[in-house]
C-alpha cells in the first residue's frame, strides 16, 4: 500500500495544469504569501521576501518548479524501465556471488539506458520549449530574467509581430531538433541490448 500511496503523491503534480501550477505558486510565493507566512511563524520575525521578484531567485525557482512538476514522470518512466529488467539475470548474478550493489550497478543500471534516454531527451524538450508556468508566475520578469523563448513568441505574436514570432518559432523548433537528436543518438548508442 506504501508503494501504491507514494507514486500517488508523486504523479499528483503531473495531472495538474501547468497554468493552475503556476498560479498555484504564484500565490505561496508572493511577499504576503503562504511560505513568507511560514517562514514568519518560524522566525518570529515578518518575512516578505518576493521570491518571484528577485531576478537571481527568480530562474532557479520556476526550474524547480518545473522539475517538482516532471518528477512524477520521469519517475513512472524509470519505475516502467525498472520492471523491464528480467528476473532472471538479477538471480544469475546473484547466484555468480554478486552483492546487491554489484546487482544495480552492474545489471540494473545498465538495463535501465533508455529509461535514461527517454526522459533526458524528453527533459530537454520541455526545458527549451517552457511557457506555461513563467506565463502565470512571472511572465517573464523581473526585468527579463525568466523571458524564455516561447514567452518571447507569445509576446511578439500578440503584439502583431508574426514574422518575429515566426523566426522564434523555428529558433525553437531549430534548438528541439539541434540538441535532442545528438543527444538520444549519443545516449542510444550506449545502451545495452538484451
Amino acid at each position: 500500500w506504501l508503494n501504491g500511496l507514494l507514486r500517488t503523491i508523486f504523479f499528483i503534480p503531473v495531472l495538474l495544469s501547468p497554468l493552475a501550477t503556476g498560479y498555484i505558486f504564484r500565490g505561496l510565493l508572493a511577499p504576503g504569501g503562504t511560505l513568507n507566512a511560514a517562514l514568519s511563524l518560524l522566525t518570529g520575525q515578518p518575512v516578505r521576501v518576493a521570491w518571484l521578484g528577485e531576478p537571481d531567485l527568480a530562474l532557479p525557482i520556476l526550474s524547480l518548479i518545473q522539475a517538482w512538476k516532471g518528477v512524477g514522470f520521469t519517475t513512472l518512466i524509470y519505475l516502467a524501465g525498472l520492471a523491464a529488467v528480467p528476473k532472471e539475470l538479477e538471480e544469475a548474478a546473484r547466484v555468480d556471488g554478486a552483492s546487491t550493489r554489484q546487482v544495480v550497478t552492474k545489471v540494473k543500471l545498465p538495463l535501465l539506458a533508455p529509461a535514461l534516454t527517454a526522459n533526458l531527451v524528453l527533459t530537454l524538450i520541455g526545458s527549451i520549449s517552457a511557457f506555461d508556468i513563467v506565463l502565470a508566475t512571472t511572465r517573464g520578469g523581473p526585468g527579463r530574467s525568466t523571458t524564455v523563448l516561447n514567452l518571447e513568441l507569445y509576446q511578439q505574436f500578440a503584439n502583431g509581430l508574426y514574422g518575429m514570432a515566426t523566426a522564434v518559432n523555428l529558433v525553437v523548433f531549430a534548438l528541439i531538433v539541434l540538441a535532442a537528436v545528438p543527444l538520444m543518438v549519443f545516449l542510444r548508442r550506449r545502451e545495452v541490448q538484451l
